[in-house]
């Protein structure tokens, strides 16, 4: 065990980092251990006042440091717990695997693994900031083997599942719900590699921080693997690093390749000029920089008064009509509210918090009738296309030119049938690829077909050297290909 110790500041932060790379059963891990070590030394650099580095820690040593980490929590401000390694999901469940778990059969996880529900406990009592960062979706190589009870409730997942964690806890994923995580070829994965970037920025909030790992990790691996942040914290800014220093680099030098289109569909039939300055402050030479210079010059300058506001905007959506439609134009807008249930889950506001971080508004994570009219305002992101494919049967379908997102996906699901839960949607010049092989497969979008396909067949061959394309289209019909095997 190694600890780093930095000087007492006015807040107790401390963070447990654990690197499980050295797994007695299966072939090692080539980044956790130096990722593990970037993390600790660069929380020790932030002031945290102690930070624990533990590395290949067997069931009963993981067990044992979360016990005790839970127990120094409940006299810090902040509680951050960090881990790389393999992670696997059975019937709904995330587990952290030790390095001395074998998982010959389903029913054993419990015995050899670690739940995600213990890693979240050992934070939740610290007394402000709670914050899980898990590096654990890899391709797990545990699944081939494993002897399966038959009991379907106990099927492993692709990837970790998603997770609903108390108010005031954020649980960070590299790659979101049933996606995997590139391990990386360099020092770092691109996860941490995005992380150590962004974590010191002077002045960027916590919220704002992950949203810029999140665009750098789908800018390096070209749309692959998507970054996510569950749960909500309460109206209070974090930072890692609170200073001035140097402003935070402009948003459009880590913005997602589509952020261009969903941020213009946000305000494109705004009336406020600063909704069109905020856009050119982001995307200066971006598609609808010369449309939003235009409507600078016609719309009038309210610098002076500001605009008028309706007192009402700042009301609280609580109607769950209501709120099912918000997510359903959420979800048009390519953010990702999760069910359309009239809930306002912890996926739902996060998909808020996005769009308020986009369209230069406030990132508190509030639905307010002020942001529904925003939302009713908002322009089209179509055509739009999909792709979608069952692991369990082999079926898949492909849609394209549709109105909506949603459409797209029920068109394509047509062809694959109810099973098929694995999704990939794009939309205007964007374009869907799909390479398979008995023993691998990888959905994969990107702003040209070529790139979108050599993208699928990269991931899939990490799978399988016998990966092949087997389908691929535009968002608008065009380059259509389906395998003829």
């Amino acid at each position: 065990m190694a600890v780093l110790a930095a000087p007492a500041a006015a807040e107790r932060r401390i963070a447990l980092v654990i690197g499980n790379a050295t797994y007695l059963h299966q072939s090692k891990l080539p980044n956790p251990a130096r990722d593990a070590k970037s993390v600790a030394e660069k929380l020790e650099q932030l002031g945290f006042s102690t930070v624990w580095l533990e590395q290949d820690l067997n069931r009963d040593e993981l067990r044992r440091k979360l016990i005790d980490f839970g127990d120094e929590a409940a006299s810090a401000d902040w509680a951050l717990l960090y881990y790389a390694g393999h992670g696997i999901e059975i019937g709904g469940t995330n587990y952290l695997i030790p390095v001395d778990a074998e998982l010959k059969r389903d029913k054993l996880v419990r015995i050899e693994a670690v739940p995600l529900s213990e890693v979240m406990e050992a934070v939740e009592s610290a007394k402000q900031l709670r914050l899980v960062i898990l590096d654990a979706c890899r391709n797990n190589p545990f699944i081939p083997g494993m002897m399966r009870s038959g009991d379907v409730s106990r099927a492993a997942g692709r990837g970790l599942a998603r997770v609903e964690p108390n108010k005031g806890t954020l649980v960070a994923y590299a790659a979101r719900d049933g996606q995997l995580a590139a391990d990386g070829s360099g020092d770092n994965s691109p996860y941490v590699s995005a992380l150590l970037k962004h974590m010191g920025t002077p002045g960027l909030e916590i919220s704002l921080m992950f949203r810029r790992v999140r665009d750098a990790v789908l800018e390096e691996t070209g749309g692959g693997q998507e970054p996510f942040t569950y749960g909500s914290l309460p109206g209070v800014e974090y930072y890692f690093n609170p200073g001035q220093g140097e402003a935070p680099e402009p948003a459009a030098h880590s913005a997602a390749p589509d952020r261009d289109e969903i941020v213009w569909a946000g305000i494109v039939n705004s009336q406020e000029r600063q909704d069109f300055a905020f856009y050119l402050r982001q995307f200066p030479d971006g598609k609808y920089a010369a449309e939003a210079k235009a409507r600078l010059d016609t719309l009038p300058d309210t610098a002076q008064s500001g605009p008028v506001a309706d007192p009402k905007d700042a009301t609280l959506v609580t109607d769950s009509t209501l709120i099912k439609e918000m997510q359903e134009r959420l979800f048009e807008l390519n953010y990702e509210p999760g069910q359309a249930d009239g809930r306002l889950g912890s996926l739902t506001v996060q998909a808020v918090r996005d769009l308020q971080t986009d369209i230069n508004l406030p990132s508190d994570g509030l639905l307010t009738l002020g942001l529904v009219k925003r939302l009713r305002a908002a322009g089209s992101l179509k055509p739009w296309g999909a792709i979608l494919y069952a692991p369990a049967t082999g079926g898949w379908g492909m849609a394209w030119g549709e109105e909506t997102r949603s459409q797209a996906i029920a068109a394509a699901r047509k062809s694959c049938g109810g099973l098929c839960d694995k999704e990939l949607t794009f939309f205007k010049g964007w374009c869907g690829a799909f390479a398979h092989a008995p023993d691998g497969w990888a959905l994969s979008s990107r702003d040209g077909i070529k790139q979108a396909q050599e993208q699928a067949l990269a991931r899939c061959r990490a799978q399988s050297s016998r990966c092949k394309l087997h389908a691929s289209v535009c968002a608008d019909g065009s380059d259509q290909f389906v395998s003829a095997e």
